[in-house]
């Protein structure tokens, strides 16, 4: 009797799923476009057309047949206007694949506190969800774009993620930001041109540009640059892999590095009445290129070139901090390790963090640079064949 009451219980097992949903009925989000018009809020959804992919098919989006689609209404909310483009698609808008939202600049600098609203209560979208925005309109922008590194657009975008091309920022960030200001980093996309870009010749390609400053949700000038994106990641400890160059202290010619691996400690302290943040980013370099008559065999030349890679990425890192400080958003959450270390003065400033931190909180920044790997040679080839042609003319 057991044994059959044991079966039993296992044969409700092969019942499959309460909720089970028919594949055939979905149509799968995989990005959300929203932008602010005259007439209110624009929703625009990109999705598979599945009818229209076959096995082998070279996807991208062809304008005879096409196998990626975007679908646009506007109405005087977000919620309207998404239902109305679900009243143009003849299945049900699933988004528990969609990994991205972008926004126009539009709608950014209006707030997006409505996005984040509906995310957080909406079963179905991932709080993991990545968040872009586009200088401009962004519809437009993407829905003209030619994807070329990848099949799909969302695919791009998952993979600036995944291998850390982008800044990541998602909508879980901004939500737990929320709960002291709202403010936040979002990475912007760019959309080239015929004449620059990944592919040229084609009418516009996607790439990662600088990054947005969000304080209380909306968009404020000014945006940062990619150099200055690239210092904030680092201080976000988001930053795996960086190419430069830097002159030497030896002639001033360039050296070219290949940062691989950069680990970020940040604390707080107080020194002489003055609260500090101390921003420590620990860097494994490799030397790529080397045009100048450094001897990196020698370890007083290989310390110099250290302290001169520590020296500009300070001044990257210091020249990014200034900026973001400068408008009053904490987009790093100083405030964090304020409250955690020092709780009874947070209280007493807390309604002024803002002005606090502008005015009078001090981050300092120092880079630790560690030369692990300089190549198959230690000087440069260019000296050796100068080197080289200089004794030739000698003997002549």
């Amino acid at each position: 009797m057991r044994k059959l009451l044991l079966i039993l219980l296992f044969m409700l097992l092969l019942t499959g799923c309460w909720s089970s949903q028919e594949l055939n009925d979905q149509a799968f989000v995989s990005v959300i476009i929203v932008d602010k018009t005259e007439e209110g809020v624009e929703v625009t959804l990109g999705l598979p057309l599945t009818n229209n992919m076959a096995v082998g098919d070279a996807g991208g989006q062809s304008l005879g047949n096409q196998q990626f689609g975007f679908f646009s209404r506007t109405a005087t909310t977000f919620e309207d206007a998404l239902q109305k483009v679900q009243g143009d698609l003849s299945r049900k808008a699933n988004f528990g694949q969609n990994r991205n939202i972008i926004f126009g600049r539009a709608y950014a600098e209006s707030g997006i506190s409505p996005i984040l609203e509906f995310s957080s209560n909406n079963p179905f979208l991932r709080l993991n969800t990545n968040l872009f925005m586009v200088d401009g309109y962004a519809k437009d922008e993407v829905t003209k774009a030619t994807v070329v590194s990848e099949r799909f657009l969302a695919t791009i975008l998952n993979k600036y993620i995944e291998q850390q091309t982008s800044m990541q920022t998602t909508v879980r960030d901004l939500i737990i930001s929320n709960t002291s200001g709202g403010d936040g980093l979002i990475p912007i996309l760019k959309f080239s041109q015929i004449s620059e870009g990944a592919v040229v010749g084609t009418a516009s390609t996607v790439g990662t540009g600088g990054a947005g400053i969000f304080r209380n949700g909306k968009l404020i000038e000014p945006l940062l640059t990619p150099e200055q994106t690239s210092g904030a990641k680092s201080i976000r400890n988001q930053l795996r892999q960086y190419y430069y160059s830097v002159a030497s202290p030896t002639d001033g010619n360039t050296v070219g590095f290949y940062s691989t691996i950069v680990n970020v400690k940040t604390r707080i302290t107080r020194k002489e009445n003055k609260y500090h943040v101390i921003v420590n980013p620990t860097s494994e370099v490799l030397v790529l290129s080397n045009n100048s008559n450094i001897d990196f065999s020698q370890y007083e030349q290989t310390r110099m070139m250290e302290k001169k890679i520590e020296e500009f990425g300070d001044n990257m890192l210091r020249e990014t901090m200034s900026i973001i400080q400068q408008t009053g958003a904490d987009v790093f959450h100083f405030d964090r390790y304020f409250s955690a270390k020092y709780p009874r003065e947070f209280n007493k400033i807390q309604a002024d963090w803002r002005e606090f931190y502008r005015d009078q909180l001090v981050v300092d920044i120092k880079n630790v640079i560690n030369l692990r790997r300089k190549g198959s040679v230690v000087r440069s080839f260019r000296n050796k064949h100068q080197s080289a042609h200089e004794k030739e003319g000698s003997e002549q």
